[in-house]
């Protein structure tokens, strides 16, 4: 019994810190190259400071637009989180928003969040 708990105690130790690392946020500042929308979200898509391409992901009740007029060709920071980074890419991994498929990653480009992640993640 003592070892059940043990274990139990260590993969919510474990578990709980991955979650942790997994969405940790960073401050940017992203070149906006062309703007799209769904229901829901904005989709950027920019170049990020290191010039990658960037498929940028914002809700459109976020925090992070307020008193922000976005428009093509300027630069604005954002706080944001790559979800993929976490997964070995045996698949071909899409990601859907609002029922859009708007990446896979097969397209060589980074998907990035400010809040949510959409809807579903969909293996091809």
């Amino acid at each position: 019994m003592r070892y059940i708990l043990f274990i139990t105690f260590l993969l919510t130790i474990c578990c709980n810190g991955q979650v942790e690392n997994e969405m940790v946020k960073e401050k940017e500042i992203y070149n906006i190259v062309s703007i799209d929308s769904t229901n829901r979200y904005y989709l950027y898509k920019v170049f990020d400071s290191k010039k990658d391409d960037v498929l940028l992901v914002i809700d459109k009740n976020s925090k992070q637009l307020e008193d922000k007029n976005i428009s093509i060709n300027k630069t604005y920071s954002f706080q944001t989180y790559k979800f993929y980074d976490i997964f070995s890419f045996d698949a071909n991994m899409c990601h859907y928003v609002d029922g859009v498929k708007i990446w896979c990653h097969s397209d060589k480009v980074d998907l990035r969040f400010t809040d949510g992640m959409g809807n579903d993640i969909i293996e091809n």
